[in-house]
């Protein structure tokens, strides 16, 4: 029996290997070679079975060698701000209706502020004068840490409000009118002086000092300049 190879072209494998598998013929060479390339298909893809067998195996081992990856979080929560400290001070001491001793108290830190910034609390006002010793601070043995000029308190603000020196001194002369600053540690000697005035008391307010880093607002640079200024003003 020969065979179109036309005809062979159209067949599918199924057919081909069926038709292979019958008894040739004697002049039957076509189907021979048919029957010879079947078998070398048939022995291909066994050939390819085993290599994709071998490769998924040893695709199966890499993957287990791999160690486990794992998302490590970091669950530690970011320290906080420190939150920014300002000096205050505290009527020490009253002498009549109209002499008030200001002044640190056991709270006042003078170096590294006592009291958060967020706090409500009076500037303390101050207006210079040339105003004479007062007689009955003489009589009482008061006279050290005369300022010669006037204390009052403003209405209770932030220290956040208070961004500079500056702006103290235009918050009080807003409130109180010209003439008036906000009170510096230095007056009357340093870390207290006596002035005209009435301050309440058990109240708490700000005052600057100019060389710490202790009132509301951050500076640059300390204000001590020289040694010259050392010497004249002295040191908290």
């Amino acid at each position: 029996m020969r065979l179109d190879r036309n005809l062979l072209a159209g067949l599918t494998l199924g057919s081909v290997a069926t038709l292979a598998a019958q008894p040739p013929a004697q002049d039957d060479s076509l189907l021979e070679d048919i029957r010879d390339r079947v078998a070398d298909l048939q022995m291909g893809q066994s050939e390819l079975r085993a290599q994709v067998s071998k490769l998924s195996a040893h695709l199966l081992s890499e993957q287990n060698a791999v160690e486990p990856f794992s998302l490590q979080v970091d669950t530690e929560e970011a320290e906080p701000a420190p939150v920014r400290m300002a000096m205050t001070w505290t009527l020490q001491r009253e002498l009549g209706s109209n002499l008030a001793l200001v002044g640190r108290d056991e709270l006042t830190d003078a170096y590294d502020g006592d009291t958060p910034v967020s706090t409500e609390l009076p500037l303390l006002a101050y207006r210079p004068g040339d105003l004479n010793l007062p007689q009955e601070l003489f009589d009482a043995g008061n006279a050290a840490y005369w300022s010669g000029g006037t204390v009052m308190l403003t209405s209770p603000i932030a220290g956040t409000e208070i961004t500079s020196l500056e702006r103290a001194n235009e918050i009080i002369r807003g409130e109180l009118g010209e003439g008036w600053q906000m009170a510096d540690f230095h007056l009357g000697g340093g870390w207290r002086f006596w002035a005209r005035g009435h301050v309440p008391a058990d109240q708490r307010f700000w005052v600057h000092i100019r060389d710490q880093d202790a009132n509301p607002w951050e500076i640059e640079e300390p204000a001590f300049q020289s040694f010259e200024d050392l010497l004249i003003f002295g040191d908290c």
